[in-house]
């Protein structure tokens, strides 16, 4: 069985905050929690963040929750 994993997509101009609400939303569909996939427009995968990816750029102030990711 395949999970949509389109949940869990984002853009790399995509703001953080979107990534958070993702990793938020992701149980409700038994995704894992946690990550996101950012991908291009043909929807290729690009690489992966992590909520620890996130919370370190913004505690040590590289980037804010507006930030793209």
């Amino acid at each position: 069985m395949f999970k949509d994993l389109s949940k869990i997509y984002l853009r790399p101009s995509d703001p953080i905050s979107s990534a958070l609400v993702k990793m938020s939303e992701a149980r409700r569909y038994f995704l894992p929690a946690g990550i996101v996939l950012v991908v291009d427009k043909e929807e290729r995968l690009m690489g992966i963040v992590t909520d620890g990816d996130i919370r370190r750029a913004v505690s040590r102030g590289k980037a804010a929750v507006t930030s793209p990711i």
